[in-house]
């Protein structure tokens, strides 16, 4: 297979506020001295009423850059829920084999997640102003998708993973001399909507063999990456959270005066996050509508399995509901304190009523 057109797409995705004020930086008109445009899927399958975003990400071309021998496009995109996504683009290879070579070199490249890095601080420094409670550490996830749209030859997508086999799971993993069952691993999920296209979505890295140009299945994959840094940024953050609240408890339990230990800095604390997590998972889920293209949500669904986000919901449900749980431990603690204050108040106004009464 010869390969006359085609495209690369790494993404970086970065978690670097818990909001993004979009209409602050719409009415700025510009980010870097670039002008932005509102990042819209391009639909393809359905009518846009179908499939579409809530609130549309601002889109921004940062430019050209490279990095490593290779000359990059690199696109910004900006989410209001505090993602910034990075992409860089270049030209794929020629050849199947030469596209195995790439993955190889480009796939969890330090040198490209520096680079990325360091582009978003750059976006985030000139958004400053819109950015609500940024992040000093900036979680990040990324991914590869390789996109064919035109070869030298006629293929129907349902030969592509037999005749190419080997050669594309070499892509989706970064690795040759596969196994054999490493490679059915890889190619198990493959999703066609005509019979001229074909997706193929591992863990790592999409392949998209795809006649005509067009961003929906591409944008389906980057919503899933983006839940996933959501997720994992989230299950991170409630670790903290429930340890420092362990620790609360702990020198709560030694710093006892009178028999009690106050922990409103704690429930405070336990109150907020519950309330910022939860708001923040509803916007996130909420951010893109799949609803009514079945062929997208199929994508979206094989990229959700593959990336196990079922799993990292459950994880992050289950520390929600441990908060909950400690917070309600604690609030009940906090009244029982206070009706043992109540009690002892009460006590001593009747000891010193009968004083007084005696006294005179």
């Amino acid at each position: 297979m010869n390969i006359t057109k085609g495209s690369i797409h790494l993404y970086f995705c970065f978690e670097v506020a818990s909001e993004i004020a979009l209409e602050k930086v719409e009415r700025s008109q510009q980010v870097m001295g670039k002008s932005f445009v509102f990042s819209l899927l391009e639909y393809r399958r359905l009518t846009p009423k179908y499939i579409k975003y809530k609130t549309p990400p601002l889109m921004v071309n940062v430019g050209s850059i490279t990095i490593g021998g290779e000359d990059f496009e690199v696109i910004a995109k900006i989410y209001d829920f505090g993602v910034i996504t990075i992409k860089f683009i270049l030209p794929i290879a020629p050849t199947l084999d030469g596209v195995v070579v790439q993955s190889q070199k480009l796939v969890e490249n330090s040198e490209l997640q520096k680079n990325a890095e360091a582009i978003v601080r750059k976006v985030s420094r000139a958004i400053q102003y819109a950015l609500v409670k940024p992040y000093s550490e900036l979680e990040w996830e990324d991914y590869s998708i390789f996109v064919v749209n035109a070869v030298n030859q006629r293929l129907l997508a349902k030969d592509v993973p037999v005749r190419y086999r080997r050669p594309l799971a070499a892509i989706l993993r970064s690795e040759q001399n596969l196994s054999d069952q490493e490679i059915a691993d890889a190619l198990k999920t493959p999703l066609s909507y005509t019979q001229n296209d074909l997706v193929l979505i591992d863990w790592n890295a999409a392949f998209i063999y795809e006649p005509e140009i067009s961003y929906d299945v591409l944008d389906a994959l980057e919503y899933a990456m983006i839940e996933l840094l959501e997720l994992r940024t989230y299950d991170n953050l409630l670790d903290v959270v429930l340890d420092q609240a362990y620790d609360d408890i702990g020198k709560g339990r030694k710093k006892v005066f009178f028999g009690l230990a106050s922990f409103d800095k704690t429930l405070n604390r336990l109150y907020k996050i519950k309330v910022d997590i939860s708001s923040f998972i509803d916007k996130v889920e909420n951010a893109l509508k799949l609803v009514g293209d079945i062929y997208l949500a199929r994508v979206y669904t094989t990229a959700a399995n593959r990336f196990h986000l079922q799993n990292w919901k459950n994880s992050v449900k289950e520390k929600l509901t441990t908060v909950q749980n400690i917070y309600t431990m604690l609030q009940e603690e906090a009244g029982n304190q206070r009706m043992l204050i109540l009690e002892v108040i009460i006590v001593v106004l009747f000891i010193l009523d009968i004083a007084l009464y005696f006294k005179s």
